[in-house]
């Protein structure tokens, strides 16, 4: 995206993260399409009487405008396009926890009109688990598909056909080390795993994007979310996710799904 001055009118957008910022301001990361991710100066939402406090929350579905050149742009309007993802409190956390991902991973002006799709279908379907009794496998299959997806699309896609060291197809009864920046390796001789053992048949599946009839396998669920948890953390680096730390302090209050990684 050139970073001379422009003028940008009504792009799609969520809010990812917000802080204050000088008096009355505030310092807005959001994720759009055309742009990828961008951060502007809000003016005007630290009052409580506030209409752009009220609507530029995470969750809702917003038309930005901003203007401005570089790496800080200044928001002139925005709009709510269509009614706010109502998430309850049990998923609210794996919202937090999707929008840390995005801008801990999602590097600025890099425009991904993909990435913004499964985004917005994420939080969709969370925002589903209550009306239609999902069950906690179910909203856990929600999130694992979304890191996938992320992977895949950041170019750290999973190696999920093959083994690593011998380049043949995974057996599915066979039982693999998956190991960072190699991927899955046979373990044929009960070795010392190096990162993370899991089931051929759970790597094939994770391939397909989790199957719905394979939701409810405890065994399938636990490998796949072992495996994106250890991936992820390499490319997080070692600050902790405040979402984690969030969830933990909050679970004994609102019983959530237990899933955030």
């Amino acid at each position: 995206m050139s970073r001379d001055q422009q003028r940008i009118a009504l792009q799609p957008a969520y809010v990812l993260h917000r802080r204050p910022y000088k008096e009355s301001k505030a310092l807005i990361d959001l994720l759009t399409p055309e742009y990828g991710r961008i951060a502007v100066v809000a003016s005007g939402v630290r009052s409580h009487k506030s209409r752009r406090k009220a609507l530029l929350q995470p969750f809702c579905p917003l038309l930005i405008s901003w203007f401005g050149r570089g790496e800080l742009f200044t928001l002139t309007n925005a709009e709510q396009q269509g009614a706010p993802l109502n998430i309850r409190p049990g998923e609210l956390m794996l919202g937090f926890y999707v929008n840390e991902l995005l801008f801990r991973l999602v590097s600025r002006f890099e425009a991904n009109i993909e990435l913004f799709g499964f985004y917005d279908q994420t939080l969709r379907e969370l925002a589903r688990t209550h009306t239609d009794n999902y069950s906690p496998n179910a909203v856990q299959a929600i999130l694992r598909r979304f890191e996938i997806r992320l992977l895949e699309n950041l170019g750290y896609g999973l190696i999920l056909d093959h083994d690593a060291n011998s380049n043949e197809p995974i057996e599915p009864r066979l039982v693999y080390d998956y190991q960072l920046n190699r991927g899955p390796v046979a373990n044929r001789n009960n070795r010392h795993i190096i990162g993370v053992e899991i089931l051929g048949s759970s790597l094939l599946n994770l391939a397909k994007s989790i199957p719905d009839n394979l939701i409810a396998d405890k065994k399938f669920m636990l490998e796949s979310k072992n495996l994106l948890r250890y991936v992820l953390n390499y490319y997080l680096g070692e600050k902790p996710l405040l979402s984690r730390q969030l969830y933990q302090n909050t679970a004994s209050k609102v019983k959530p799904t237990q899933i955030v990684n």
